[in-house]
């Protein structure tokens, strides 16, 4: 069946990032998973997040393509590489990205993710 984000009714997820990554800020989380496929390796949907910063570790086969609809985020790989993303912006977090997320304001995204399971 096909799924259209506008026409769902989601309930939505929020957390705070573990407190040992938190970098700066109270990151609060919230996310409205439209979709997963029966294997539970792909997801996509709506996310947002309040500012601040917070440590990511993906998983090796864990890639996430981004498009933000709203907002600013910096992302800085673990050899202090800087990636700026605007709203508009669509993007790919490979597999085994390890860094730094941080939202430079209120952001909203689009997500989509397939993570592989081993």
């Amino acid at each position: 069946m096909i799924k259209c984000f506008s026409s769902q009714q989601i309930t939505a997820e929020e957390w705070l990032p573990a407190a040992h990554k938190i970098v700066k800020g109270h990151p609060q989380q919230t996310a409205w998973n439209h979709y997963s496929d029966s294997t539970e390796q792909f997801h996509c949907g709506i996310w947002q997040g309040e500012s601040g910063s917070w440590q990511v570790n993906y998983a090796a086969h864990e890639e996430e393509f981004c498009l933000l609809i709203e907002g600013e985020v910096r992302l800085t790989d673990s050899d202090g590489q800087v990636s700026k993303f605007v709203a508009g912006d669509a993007f790919v977090v490979p597999g085994g990205f390890q860094g730094t997320w941080e939202n430079i304001s209120w952001v909203k995204k689009y997500y989509a993710i397939m993570h592989l399971k081993a």
